[in-house]
């Protein structure tokens, strides 16, 4: 009588129990390339979003001058020695800043122009800014502040300011004093103007914003 061999059990697939071991290392593989790719994009997110973008109200800034990039532009600690500027306020164009009491130079936040940044001297008293100076009005040469004058009571060695003129369209030295006079000024003996910096990249635009008219030193 012929005997059968006993029938043999399938041997489970290799695929099957090496694909059964290799799973958790698999996930673990794949949440660290997920983990890593999304901490390098929020890094390049980060490196690339303004320097300035974030700065807000009564933040100081460093690395704005004429000459440099605005890269080289970034909030800063009002105690760092490298701030310059104090914000006082942000806004959607340049000449906006013209309105904010104090404000000496104006920076955008981005290479797009949507939104600027109204600065002045991070010592400085926005009260005492030149732009805040009306008819009535006294200012003193003062060399310590950026505009090289600034706002005081009228004391003596102050100068009277008897007109303002916010255009210098069509303005020469030789006519601006009768102009003055047109304007309201009683006796204007000199006058000054006075620009609003704008920084640009490695640039600084100076336009005459307003021309003081000045009588005689008290």
């Amino acid at each position: 009588m012929t005997t059968e061999p006993p029938a043999q059990q399938p041997e489970p697939p290799a695929s099957l129990s090496t694909l059964t071991r290799s799973t958790p290392l698999l996930v673990t593989v794949v949440v660290l390339v997920v983990s890593v790719v999304g901490a390098l994009a929020f890094l390049t997110l980060q490196s690339h979003r303004p320097a300035l973008g974030s700065a807000s109200v009564g933040d100081c800034v460093a690395g704005v001058s004429e000459g440099k990039a605005l890269t080289e532009a970034r909030r800063a600690e009002c105690s760092d020695s490298s701030a310059i500027y104090r914000v006082l306020d942000k806004v959607s164009s340049e000449t906006d800043c013209l309105k904010v009491a104090g404000t000496e130079a104006t920076v955008p936040t981005d290479a797009d122009g949507e939104q600027y940044l109204c600065l002045m001297a991070k010592n400085a008293d926005a009260s005492q800014g030149v732009n805040t100076l009306r008819a009535g009005s006294c200012l003193i040469d003062d060399a310590s502040d950026l505009s090289g004058i600034r706002k005081s009571d009228c004391v003596p060695g102050s100068y009277p300011v008897q007109a303002v003129l916010t255009s210098s369209k069509g303005l020469t030295s030789r006519d601006t004093l009768d102009k003055c006079a047109a304007a309201g000024a009683s006796s204007p003996e000199r006058f000054y103007e006075w620009s609003m910096l704008r920084y640009g990249d490695s640039t600084v635009s100076i336009t005459t914003d307003m021309v003081l008219c000045l009588g005689a030193v008290n």
